[in-house]
């Protein structure tokens, strides 16, 4: 199904105050904000779509208040609502959006209250909400109306009660529909609901006031989109500050959740807005008072490749970006005493297959008869039982079309024997999927995709060192890195640039790997042989006694945003070909690929 992965945001550089709301159309980006607390002034700032990133432009004078909401439609007519400073009056005001600036027009009064929400569509349609202006009342009203060009005309003078509680959102599509969400009286902690549908002058409310929550936490937003798919962020009711997303679809006057939400970044007062393919969020940092941003793809990431064979499946592997795992069996580290740098993941092998990664780094131990994931850097360290990984790729694979690489390396205590033992165990659980080459001949890079899936969903298996020669089996291939460790021969099947930095410093990463990129001709070491791939390794390096998430957490924060800044291809016309990652989920690993695969939105 559909959903969204907004990671780790970037700070919006400059941007600090308070509630800040995001709205899109098919052109523009749209930021308000309180500057730098609740006394105000307003500011707003445009922004420009750039694959998985957004170029904000630079902050502007909006007006006099707080708690500003703001909404844009197409061609580019921005609508906004604020409370005033100092009382609990609420002003809209409008704008036609031409280059960097919005021409906005003087501000209208039409309601007493506090902490407004707007929506727009295409149809000039308006939807305000608000709370209540007197204290500890707790009462929710909307407004319906139109706008042009110069101000929003409300249809009543004054709101229309809907429900209880504090801190109204409210998205619209261009269908009418309505979603309004809220949380409940102070201190419940508990967030709601309520779906409706514009009736000429009112809002058609599709069942009754909730009495219970559809879920704990606070501070509550939603978009909606003409199709009913419903985003919704909010942030947790502890003091952690955690912000979460979950997605569903509208059903009568029920939103049918696709899932329990998921969190994405640490954070407070979470805003969110959707247009076409593309959602993006806004929030303030838990601790500093900064604005940061993120955006998604909508859409379903484990099948992102079957989804795509009409335009990707005639690319062979060169051609093709895949998100991938850096010790991708590290997700669960089971020393009684477990080493802080030893875990690289959070999530099982199933789960970063769902959200769309398709190159997994395996390094299988042999130990008391059995194989374990282990660690190569930390030598102590534990994983998870290969059986548990396999039967996780098995499980994904049971009803998916889609291309799934392994790749084995960094063996501890093996012989042949125990390679064989290995085999055999890949074998007997993913037998079914393994890729059998049609022509010993030919090149695992030249193969393309639509060959790869053509009858079902593909595992491909690569082992590294002299074992898959040595002891060559049915859906085995052999691997090489660009340094060539053993002489290029026949049997090398697939040849892969991975160098990484080996260093703490995530600056240091960055640099490091672009030059990396930007010197790479598809020549291995030696300078003669061919090297099908380059894998771009995001990955910095901690000492052994910090944990890996602490330094992965900038390093995944600013991946969409730096890729947005590579000339790809590069000089040589090579592209990248693997993005490696440790906690795949923050770093929005499958959507960066998407992207330098062509996606446009």
């Amino acid at each position: 199904m559909k959903d969204v992965n907004f990671g780790l945001a970037l700070e919006i550089t400059g941007a600090r105050g308070n509630t800040p709301t995001i709205a899109m159309n098919a052109r523009d980006v749209l930021l308000t904000y309180t500057y730098f607390a609740d006394r105000g002034p307003l500011y707003y700032r445009l922004g420009k779509r750039k694959a998985a990133t957004i170029e904000w432009g630079k902050d502007l004078p909006l007006d006099s208040g707080v708690y500003s909401s703001c909404a844009l439609a197409f061609p580019g007519i921005a609508v906004e609502v604020h409370q005033s400073q100092n009382l609990r009056d609420l002003y809209s005001k409008v704008g036609p959006v031409g280059g960097s600036t919005v021409d906005w027009m003087k501000s209208e009064f039409y309601d007493d209250g506090v902490k407004p929400s707007v929506a727009i569509n295409d149809s000039q349609a308006v939807v305000e909400v608000h709370s209540s202006e007197a204290p500890l009342k707790f009462g929710l009203y909307y407004h319906v109306g139109r706008h042009d060009a110069q101000k929003v005309q409300f249809y009543k003078k004054e709101g229309t009660y809907f429900g209880s509680g504090l801190n109204p959102r409210v998205a619209m599509n261009n269908r009418g529909d309505v979603v309004a969400v809220w949380e409940s009286k102070p201190l419940g902690f508990s967030i709601f609901y309520r779906v409706g549908r514009i009736a000429g002058e009112t809002i058609e409310w599709l069942g009754p006031e909730p009495d219970e929550g559809y879920d704990s936490g606070a501070e509550p937003a939603v978009a909606l989109s003409d199709d009913g798919f419903v985003i919704e962020v909010h942030r947790s009711e502890s003091l952690g500050r955690q912000i979460f997303h979950r997605v569903g679809s509208l059903n009568g006057g029920a939103i049918e959740w696709a899932a329990p939400a998921t969190p994405f970044d640490d954070g407070e007062r979470p805003n969110v807005a959707r247009v076409g393919k593309l959602a993006a969020q806004v929030h303030l940092s838990e601790t500093t008072g900064r604005v940061y941003f993120s955006t998604s793809l909508v859409t379903d990431r484990a099948a992102w490749m079957s989804d795509r064979l009409a335009t990707l499946g005639a690319r062979t592997l060169p051609k093709l970006a895949l998100p991938a795992s850096h010790d991708a069996g590290m997700y669960r580290v089971t020393n009684a005493v477990p080493p802080p740098a030893a875990r690289t993941q959070d999530l099982n092998l199933y789960e970063q297959l769902s959200i769309g990664i398709r190159y997994f780094d395996l390094r299988p131990r042999w130990y008391d008869n059995t194989f374990y994931i282990h660690h190569e850097v930390v030598r102590d360290a534990f994983g998870p039982p290969l059986d548990e990984v396999l039967e996780d790729v098995r499980r994904f694979m049971e009803d998916r079309r889609e291309l799934v690489i392994l790749k084995f390396s960094h063996y501890r205590d093996f012989t042949d024997e125990v390679y064989k033992k290995l085999v055999q165990a890949i074998q007997a659980k993913l037998g079914t999927w393994l890729y059998t080459r049609p022509d010993p001949k030919q090149r695992l890079a030249d193969i393309p995709l639509n060959a790869y899936l053509k009858d079902h969903g593909t595992i491909l298996v690569v082992c590294d060192e002299l074992y898959p020669v040595d002891n060559p089996a049915n859906g085995i291939y052999v691997f090489r890195d660009w340094e060539l460790k053993y002489p290029p021969s026949q049997y090398d099947d697939l040849r892969v640039y991975d160098i990484f930095t080996n260093r703490a410093s995530y600056e240091t990463v960055r640099d490091d790997q672009r030059r990396k990129f930007e010197a790479y001709n598809g020549i291995c070491k030696d300078g003669k042989t061919p090297c099908d791939l380059f894998l771009l390794s995001w990955t910095v390096t901690p000492p052994v006694a910090e944990p890996v998430r602490i330094r992965a957490k900038t390093a995944n924060r600013n991946l969409g945003n730096e890729i947005a800044g590579y000339t790809i291809p590069n000089r040589f016309g090579r592209q990248i070909n693997f993005v490696y990652l440790d906690y795949v989920q923050y770093a929005r690993a499958a959507d960066v690929c998407l992207y330098l695969n062509g996606e446009t939105v």
